[in-house]
């Protein structure tokens, strides 16, 4: 296989990043999507494989009301839940439609409802035993590390995942796996970075506003939504909220380079800006029912709380920490009757406790002295020369 050249490369990934995902005009095909006007619930588009899975075309379907495709019964739960004002409450309806039970997901956005039907899996256990013991663990955590190490495995054994991962972005861009458990087929990427280009600004903004992304299978054909364009608007469907909607292509072929056939991706917050994701893998197929999702994006919020509490009170301790180690080294430096590099020889592991550093140089006039590892005396004396030219450089 040819290399690409640096030139080929930037062009690829700027045209990732420019990608419209929000708009794919396609879902995945494990579930039907169609939209609805309102108040009269007419269908405006819906998805091709409607015929395969409702057993009626979308020929049929289009502009007739949804009792033609669900039945009154199933018309009026939807028709219910759109009175509440919290549809993610209300979501998922449990709807019987052509002798099927589906999971019915209900968004409101743009002027438009778009109701998402994925066939009920078989009855799953009842996991709120585990959701219970999860959370509790969560809370007991004391440190971060526990914190996280916690909330991987608890969302390895809720789903079935062969690999968890926690994914912090780091200010730069890039992000560093934190934490990870393994089910011993997928390879572990504990400690290592990525290139900020693996997830484009505009994935990230959505990862941000929808907190949850399932592909049961990367190796799907995308599905088609007829029309392409929305009828009352003639523009493109926004399926940045679907739970259905068709991913990028060149996302897959990075699933497929990974060795990953089904992905779950939940969004890790702190504030409303996006702080890391937990990422799952599987190395074939795998459906994840909607109440097992719901529990691990409970997990996914609580965890985003725990960070940031726990943040707050590491960098409180640490503050407590420098502002004693300030004090040692300063009634230190005063007993030596004003030789402050004399009151700083007694201290070294206080200085480099205080600078989070694993050495330290202190020169003062022309006394030098290392502490810890450091480069050799003419570097350090090189490199203080080159700090003070900047700064007069930057004064003048």
């Amino acid at each position: 296989m040819n290399r690409l050249t640096d030139a080929q490369l930037d062009a690829a990934l700027a045209e990732c990043a420019s990608e419209a995902i929000r708009i794919p005009g396609s879902i995945q095909p494990h579930g039907v999507l169609l939209t609805l006007s309102e108040p009269e619930l007419i269908i405006q588009q819906i998805s091709r494989n409607c015929a395969a899975l409702l057993g009626q075309t979308a020929a049929a379907l289009l502009q007739q009301p949804l009792t033609r495709l669900a039945g009154s019964a199933a018309a009026e739960q939807v028709r219910q839940a759109l009175l509440s004002n919290d549809l993610e409450a209300a979501n998922p309806l449990v709807l019987e439609i052509a002798a099927q039970r589906f999971n019915g997901s209900l968004n409101r956005y743009d002027g438009v409802i778009i109701l998402e039907l994925e066939p009920l899996l078989e009855a799953a256990p009842d996991n709120t035993a585990s959701l219970l013991r999860a959370l509790r663990r969560m809370q007991a955590a004391s440190t971060l590390d526990d914190l996280y190490n916690v909330s991987v495995d608890e969302i390895r054994r809720l789903t079935g995942f062969d690999r968890v991962m926690i994914y912090r972005f780091q200010p730069a861009g890039h992000g560093q796996v934190i934490s990870e458990a393994l089910g011993g087929v997928l390879p572990g990427y504990l400690g290592q970075c990525f290139p900020a280009s693996d997830i484009p600004p505009q994935a990230r903004e959505l990862y941000r506003l929808n907190w949850i992304r399932v592909i049961p299978d990367a190796r799907y054909v995308p599905v088609p939504i007829l029309p392409v364009l929305r009828p009352d608007t003639g523009q493109p469907l926004d399926l940045g909220f679907s739970v259905l909607r068709s991913v990028s292509p060149v996302h897959c072929q990075y699933l497929e380079n990974m060795g990953v056939r089904a992905s779950m991706s939940l969004s890790l917050l702190e504030g409303d800006q996006l702080w890391g994701l937990i990422t799952c893998a599987h190395p074939e197929p795998l459906r994840v029912n909607h109440s097992v999702r719901t529990m691990c994006a409970a997990i996914a919020q609580l965890l985003s709380v725990q960070i940031c509490a726990l943040q707050i009170r590491d960098a409180q301790h640490q503050r407590e920490q420098k502002l004693q180690l300030i004090d040692e080294l300063s009634a230190a430096m005063r007993l030596e009757d004003g030789d402050v590099l004399e009151g700083l020889l007694n201290h070294p592991d206080s200085l480099l406790a205080l600078t989070g550093a694993s050495g330290v140089a202190v020169l003062i006039e022309d006394r030098l002295q290392l502490f810890g590892k450091c480069p050799t005396v003419e570097q350090v004396r090189a490199l203080y020369l080159w700090v003070r030219e900047q700064c007069l450089e930057r004064s003048e």
